[in-house]
């Protein structure tokens, strides 16, 4: 198996290479755990004996200089897997773009992933039915374009997806009261 450490730039580059192994459970980790990545997370300097060194040289400058390095590539790293989470929407396994539906989710555009995501609700698989309901009951109010989808979904046959329809419906009922 696969050990995703995501580490600067470098680890994110192995995640969006990870997108196209030929595993689909490789792909869809690898997109689970882009989904997860934090944008706002601080950019560690280099190894300690770099910055010592540029410390000794240039105190301030030399510093700042590879840390901005540092943030550029991580910038681009994440736009990179933004973009692979965004291609693997059209995966061929349906977990991995449910995968990928809830990752563009996580990182904010429902409107791209929630379509794909009642899409799956319907999947003659079970466990596809399951981990689309789980990732639209962790939308929690954002789900409200999702109403109707998971009114139909709170007949399946699986009792978990049922479980999970229901507790977005209850959370989404209980935003519409709150609202004067």
């Amino acid at each position: 198996g696969a050990t995703f450490r995501v580490r600067g730039s470098a680890g994110i580059d192995k995640l969006v290479a990870a997108l196209q192994d030929p595993d689909a459970a490789v792909r869809f980790w690898a997109v689970q755990r882009i989904g997860a990545l934090d944008d706002d997370r601080p950019v560690r300097s280099r190894r300690r004996d770099q910055t010592s060194k540029a410390h000794e040289e240039n105190p301030a400058s030399d510093t700042e200089k590879l840390q901005s390095e540092d943030a550029k590539a991580r910038s681009a790293s994440l736009d990179a897997a933004r973009k692979g989470v965004v291609a693997a929407l059209k995966d061929s396994s349906p977990s991995v773009r449910v995968a990928a539906a809830s990752a563009i989710c996580t990182l904010g555009d429902e409107a791209t992933g929630l379509p794909v995501l009642i899409e799956h609700l319907k999947s003659p698989e079970e466990a596809v039915r399951i981990l689309a309901a789980d990732a639209i009951d962790d939308l929690g109010p954002k789900a409200r374009p999702a109403h109707a989808a998971l009114e139909l979904a709170a007949k399946d046959s699986n009792q978990y997806v049922v479980r999970l329809v229901n507790h977005t419906l209850s959370v989404l009922a209980e935003k519409t009261k709150a609202v004067p």
